[in-house]
């Protein structure tokens, strides 16, 4: 009975610790039971729930993501009332002038070298029954050649003279220029305009020219497509930002390329009248040893599959005679993509109210963007915080523990199992002691008994 356990502890021990391994570095899904029916009919097929937006490029400019996830709301969406992830593709296309590709659900173009002008293309989201297509504009601006050449170098004869020109020292491009601020905030009404600067600093010694890209905000703010910035100067930018009327109220998030650099866009749009103040902060994570800084709030390093816990003020709601409200939670990356999204029911004190938000556990390290907003009829309010995610190591905390627990359980068992065999070994040698003195004490006496 006692081998019979031990065979079954040697064999459930090191199945525990490698399920513990898998579990812990993500590659083992959960076990699902059950059975479930699924019904296709014409109500079911894919639809687009937000168009795909008019984008503007400049000429040469390359692969271009119009749109990382078309599933998911912020620029295009098509949402499958199954519940099920459509299939995309390119219906039409004018490669001579702007080529459209599909990777998956994510949306890219390139236009064409040389190409200026307007072009579109047709995408279509399709189920295995039905498809449905959006329409969107691409317009190429031409742009003119960057100034960056090098003074030449004059030479002389006789004698070994001769001139020379800059070249710059082999650290000299590491930071040949600087894009301040990192990341622009703006509180806007419906309906209001506004306009913000950054400031492009250019250490070389000659002109340059930097490029100039808008992502994820398109609908909301303007900036120029270039920027020329003098040898060891400096240049402001205005972005120019609109919220239309009949936008939604809330959070939205965007960058701004220039060159290598990206400055983080997010935009709070508000209600004119019924707006009150929505206390946000970031709560610390206590699981991660690993200090990061997140804006003027210090964090400890947030990783994918980790809870978020922000606390929220709305004692400005209560005081009001509010006293339960829908807050919608969204955390946007820089595409203006929603990669999270919950509406909780929540019931208003004077009080802070907190509540853990679930990181997924496939989100992409980067910047991203926490907003909180109210919006009922009478109520209403947003709030922001940005926060970075960091690449989660390959031991995390939660993984070393189970190993560390695998590990404990097998070295007891091991100790507890050799202890087991070499008790056994003493009383067996031991018995062979006893019968060896026994068999000798016998065989004495019957020698005696034979002398007599």
């Amino acid at each position: 009975m006692r081998k019979l356990l031990w065979i079954l502890v040697l064999l459930i021990l090191p199945g525990a610790f490698a399920f513990s391994m898998l579990d812990a570095l993500s590659i083992l899904d959960p076990f699902v039971s059950g059975t479930f029916s699924v019904t296709v009919d014409g109500s079911n097929a894919p639809f687009w729930n937000q168009s795909i937006s008019n984008v503007t490029i400049n000429q040469n400019s390359g692969s271009t993501v119009v749109d990382s996830d078309m599933t998911l709301s912020g620029n295009g969406q098509c949402v499958d009332a199954d519940n099920t992830t459509p299939t995309f593709a390119v219906a039409s296309e004018n490669t001579s002038a702007v080529d459209c590709s599909i990777s998956s659900t994510e949306l890219s173009i390139t236009p064409a070298t040389g190409f200026t002008g307007n072009d579109s293309c047709i995408i279509s989201c399709s189920d295995t029954l039905n498809s449905t297509n959006s329409t969107f504009t691409i317009t190429v601006n031409a742009v003119a050649a960057e100034e960056e050449a090098a003074t030449p170098s004059a030479s002389g004869g006789g004698g070994g003279g001769g001139g020379s020109f800059f070249a710059p020292s082999p650290g000299a491009d590491i930071i040949s220029f600087e894009i301040i601020p990192e990341v622009i905030t703006i509180e806007l009404n419906r309906g209001q305009t506004a306009t913000k600067t950054f400031t492009v600093s250019n250490f070389r010694e000659v002109l340059r020219i930097f490029k100039i890209k808008l992502r994820g905000i398109a609908s909301l703010a303007v900036v120029q497509d270039e920027v020329s910035v003098d040898a060891q100067g400096a240049s402001d930018v205005g972005i120019n930002f609109y919220v239309p009327s009949g936008t939604r109220i809330g959070v939205y998030s965007g960058s701004i390329d220039v060159e290598s650099e990206t400055i983080g866009v997010v935009v709070e749009i508000k209600s004119r009248d019924t707006d009150s103040e929505i206390g946000l902060t970031l709560q610390e994570s206590k699981s991660i040893p690993i200090d990061g800084k997140v804006d003027s709030l210090r964090l400890r390093a947030i990783y994918p599959g980790q809870a978020l816990s922000p606390k929220l003020d709305l004692s400005s709601f209560f005081e009001r005679g509010f006293t339960l409200l829908n807050v919608d939670y969204q955390i946007l990356n820089s595409d203006n993509q929603v990669v999270y999204s919950e509406t909780v029911e929540t019931q208003i004190s004077a009080e802070e109210f907190v509540k853990e938000l679930d990181l997924p556990v496939n989100i992409v390290p980067g910047r991203y963007v926490l907003s909180v907003s109210i919006d009922e009829e009478g109520a209403s309010g947003a709030a922001s915080k940005t926060f970075d995610i960091k690449a989660r190591s390959l031991f995390a905390d939660e993984s070393v523990v189970q190993i560390s627990i695998a590990l404990a359980i097998i070295a007891g068992g091991f100790i507890l199992y050799i202890h087991r065999r070499w008790k056994v070994f003493d009383l067996v040698r031991s018995g062979a002691f006893i019968f060896t003195m026994y068999d000798r004490v016998r065989k004495r006496r019957r020698k005696q008994d034979r002398l007599l």
